[in-house]
């Protein structure tokens, strides 16, 4: 592959980790507002959240971001969020604050499904 192949494969994931992490914040918002979809949306965040830990981080950022030294750019390595919030609203929000906030979601939705089975 070429240099510009990679630049689209990151694009390419980049774009679908949007999708991603809209899907969380329909789930984290449907958690505490529309009882019928409470229990699958904390499935979906206890499972990215498993997904996170066992991985060491996002797998679409850890992949991304290969792609991205292999296109040759210099990248800071930041989470996806962070990096986001930096770029589009000014606002530096650290990783320590992220993973807090994920294992506050963590434990929100591990509390819904253990509510739900019994």
């Amino acid at each position: 592959m070429n240099i510009k192949e990679y630049r689209q494969i990151a694009g390419a994931i980049q774009l679908f980790h949007v999708l991603i992490v809209f899907s969380m914040i329909v789930a984290i918002l449907s958690i505490f507002f529309y009882e019928p979809l409470r229990f699958y949306s904390a499935i979906w965040l206890t499972l990215t959240y498993l997904l996170n830990k066992f991985y060491g981080g996002c797998p679409l950022t850890i992949e991304e971001y290969k792609l991205r030294e292999l296109s040759g750019e210099r990248i800071k390595r930041k989470k996806f969020v962070a990096r986001v919030f930096k770029n589009c609203f000014n606002l530096n929000i650290s990783d320590k604050s992220l993973n807090r906030g994920l294992t506050l979601f963590f434990f929100i939705s591990l509390f819904v499904i253990i509510l739900h089975l019994i």
